[in-house]
């Protein structure tokens, strides 16, 4: 049997190396935090590419964002683990923390904008004289059965009043088609011209696309002739909501300034 002198039980002992474990808070909030970027963006580039339904791929984001909660708050437990007990996995916790920061970043700023610049749903140039959107079968069908809001407009507010351009009927006819092209907004129904005894008048029904996810933004366009001069109306509807930069109110504005930039070039 061999005899173990003091000193080499002292040498033995200090040989072990007493580490405290990972706080499960900060393995968890790192694991969670790679999900929800990885649910979230998987999810918004499948609806960019319009290669999933917009609402089942809206409701993934939301699990993902969802997700970056839980990682946040799972990483603020780990940070107050690690703080009075020692534990270990202070960089699994910044990850972690990091991730669900990153995730919610853009929804957050979303948020904060529609606070200061609240987006309706449903806006026109002009409420009181609203337009309808068009229910041919062929604008229809195009819109997967959407035929418009079943509650009246709301006003568009600055930059997104009516038009009354001095241009001839036709010319106004012309340039607002120019206009949805050079804005990108895919036409769904051609205007045709309608006379009466008084006035002429001619809709233009167009589809536009939110910034990020390109959501689907409606438009319908009223041109009337006002004696010599020539009127347009507008009506902008985001049927699955502004849950993306660019909202409805944002494509109708675009939309009727490119349409004053092209009237100014006559």
């Amino acid at each position: 049997m061999q005899i173990v002198s003091p000193l080499q039980e002292t040498k033995i002992m200090r040989r072990i190396n007493l580490e405290e474990p990972v706080t499960r808070f900060a393995t968890w909030s790192g694991r969670t935090g790679w999900m929800a970027l990885a649910v979230t963006g998987i999810a918004a580039l499948l609806v960019r590419a319009d290669r999933i339904e917009a609402e089942a791929g809206l409701a993934a984001i939301v699990a993902g964002i969802g997700f970056a909660g839980i990682a946040v708050a799972l990483a603020l437990a780990a940070f107050v683990r690690i703080w009075s007990e020692g534990r270990r996995g202070l960089g699994r916790a910044f990850a972690g923390l990091a991730l669900g920061l990153i995730v919610l970043g853009p929804p957050t700023f979303l948020a904060a904008s529609r606070q200061i610049e609240p987006q309706p749903l449903d806006v026109a140039t002009d409420a009181t004289r609203a337009l309808s959107f068009s229910t041919s079968p062929a604008t229809v069908e195009a819109r997967g059965g959407w035929t418009g809001p079943p509650a009246p407009p709301s006003e568009g507010g600055p930059g997104a009043a009516p038009l009354l351009l001095d241009l001839s009927f036709r010319n106004v006819v012309a340039i607002a088609q120019r206009a949805a092209s050079a804005r990108g907004l895919s036409v769904i129904e051609r205007p045709e011209i309608v006379r009466s005894d008084e006035e002429m008048t001619a809709r233009l029904e167009a589809r536009g696309r939110t910034l990020v996810l390109r959501l689907p933004v409606e438009l319908t366009v009223r041109i009337t002739s006002v004696g010599e001069r020539t009127r347009i109306d507008a009506r902008a509807a985001a049927p699955l909501g502004n849950h993306d930069l660019g909202g409805n109110v944002d494509v109708l504005r675009a939309y009727l300034e490119e349409i004053e930039f092209l009237a100014s070039l006559q």
